[in-house]
């Protein structure tokens, strides 16, 4: 297994992302498969005799690279301005959406050594668990020759557990929260990643106007997913965190309780207002 590896043609993952997604764009011109959606995307591709990781890397989905407990490398986060990441994307010309090419994708070679672990994974991840936590799940694994796979598939699961349970609580102090206060935003909190849910039909013939219902409902569905995106973003860091910063200089020059009181009414009202 490991000689045949070895002599196997490393793939190039900016290669691979520009061949998916323009195959994505002649399927949906040509045979009308009608797909719609958009996704960050990290392709890695490792050359085992060299040891050569070769990755290509769209928007704040990664990877780092792991070495005797330390973190050595990572991804770079791809984003428009803070928490606007970038990624490729098909929708109908109607739709107005944010999309980049796969030639805006970030390439980078790396040489590993015997040992190294590489964590691959999207924000959800890496913007509720800081990397010191990560990087004690991974010192509960067993020495790099005893590693087996059901080792890592445990680290993963635990690791994507602790994920989904800072991302729920409220008052945590989220790598998110930290880049927000670091982008001039006040936010905290995990964050919870998007979730889609894919359905599939089953049966031994296509039914035309079931296909239809289901193009108009993932056409719905995205437009909503995009606009609550949007509006989300602008009411929380557009309106809330410039109004607040506002009232935040205003308490502090306050003289009594009564320049306060208004300070927090003029607050109130520029929320209302937007």
């Amino acid at each position: 297994m490991g000689h045949h590896m070895a002599n196997k043609k490393q793939e190039d993952p900016m290669r691979l992302i520009d061949d998916s997604y323009n195959k994505l764009l002649l399927l949906n011109k040509k045979k009308n498969f009608q797909i719609v959606g958009s996704s960050t995307v990290c392709i890695l591709s490792f050359e085992q005799e060299t040891g050569i990781l070769t990755t290509a890397n769209l928007g704040d989905s990664g990877y780092l690279i792991v070495r005797n407990g330390e973190i050595i490398d990572r991804s770079e986060k791809q984003t428009h301005k803070f928490n606007i990441p970038k990624q490729l994307a098909y929708a109908p010309p109607s739709l107005r959406f944010i999309a980049d090419m796969p030639s805006d994708a970030h390439e980078k070679k790396f040489v590993t050594h015997p040992g190294d672990l590489i964590v691959t994974a999207t924000d959800g991840l890496f913007d509720n668990v800081p990397d010191e936590v990560l990087l004690q799940e991974l010192s509960y694994l067993p020495h790099a020759d005893q590693i087996h796979t059901q080792d890592l598939e445990r680290t993963a699961k635990c690791l994507a557990s602790r994920a989904h349970k800072n991302a729920l609580n409220k008052s945590y102090v989220s790598p998110f929260a930290l880049a927000a206060k670091s982008a001039g935003f006040h936010y905290t909190g995990g964050k919870m990643d998007d979730k889609f849910w894919i359905a599939r039909t089953h049966g031994s013939r296509e039914i035309s106007e079931v296909k239809e219902v289901f193009f108009i409902s993932n056409i719905l569905q995205f437009e909503m997913i995009h606009f609550i995106g949007q509006l989300q973003y602008y009411i929380h860091f557009e309106i809330s965190e410039t109004s607040w910063a506002v009232f935040a200089e205003k308490v502090e020059k306050a003289n009594d309780l009564n320049e306060v009181i208004i300070a927090h009414n003029a607050f109130l009202n520029e929320l209302e207002q937007g």
